[in-house]
């Protein structure tokens, strides 16, 4: 063995004995607390009631503009939430905001929902990606976001329904919302993370040893670890009440 494989062993035994897996709802909770993207991810959730409020609804993964036709993403919907009601800024505006007005607030935001993402209009809009969507540790001018929606048949973004509080096991604790991925696409484009029972479940994390963070329904942040189970992970996933699951620092019922 070469100096230089004894040292990554070293190094990747040393990361394994640091690493405790949580066991109860407290261990878990302080485990997300102190990993990166935990403040972002609260302040997407946020965004997400906000919005909620407003629309009596939460955004689905893809939002169309007035035409039926043209995609955008519910990181780009969710543009004035994020302005006005996570970072304060002329919050009133919102007290007064239909539809037709909040399009006009995406597009204050400098974002055309009438255009393709990748318009010349809208690719000048990367560069000013909201810090919530970029994690800590990736590169400081990334412009890929580090967290997506879970999209498929089930899901809190089941395509073609429209999801609230009440559909959602009668608790939204109980079910994700969004999953940090290194996922490597533009935070603009309207794609995040396909899902089905009938397949394997996606690979998330890749910028955490160990696991990944993740937002429930309820506005939970939560720290998931690579050891759990794909039946668990797909109970978490599910928005089905019949779907139960263990997985320490989520909580299934009060």
């Amino acid at each position: 063995m070469t100096l230089f494989s004894m040292l990554l062993l070293a190094a990747d035994q040393s990361d394994q004995t640091t690493f405790q897996e949580p066991k109860t709802y407290a261990e878990a909770k302080q485990l997300s607390q102190k990993t990166a993207g935990y403040k972002n991810l609260q302040k997407i959730g946020l965004a997400m009631h906000g919005y909620h409020d407003l629309f009596d609804q939460f955004p689905p993964a893809v939002v169309y503009a007035p035409d039926g036709k043209t995609p955008h993403s519910w990181r780009v919907e969710l543009l004035p939430m994020l302005k006005h009601y996570v970072a304060g800024i002329e919050p009133d505006k919102l007290k007064r905001m239909d539809r037709d007005l909040y399009n006009q607030a995406i597009k204050d935001c400098g974002y055309d929902i009438n255009q393709p993402w990748d318009s010349p209009e809208n690719l000048q809009v990367l560069k000013a990606m909201p810090p919530v969507y970029h994690h800590p540790s990736d590169k400081p001018d990334s412009t890929e976001s580090a967290y997506y929606a879970v999209v498929g048949k089930g899901t809190a973004f089941d395509p073609g329904e429209i999801t609230s509080y009440t559909d959602i096991k009668g608790w939204p604790a109980s079910t994700m919302m969004l999953v940090e991925s290194r996922s490597r696409a533009p935070w603009t484009k309207p794609v995040d993370i396909a899902y089905s029972k009938e397949a394997t479940v996606p690979r998330f994390g890749g910028f955490t040893p160990h696991g990944y963070q993740t937002l429930s329904c309820d506005g939970g942040v939560h720290f998931i670890s690579d050891s759990v189970l794909p039946d668990a992970l797909r109970a978490y996933i599910s928005k089905n009440q019949n779907d139960t699951f263990e997985i320490p620092g989520v909580p299934y019922r009060y």
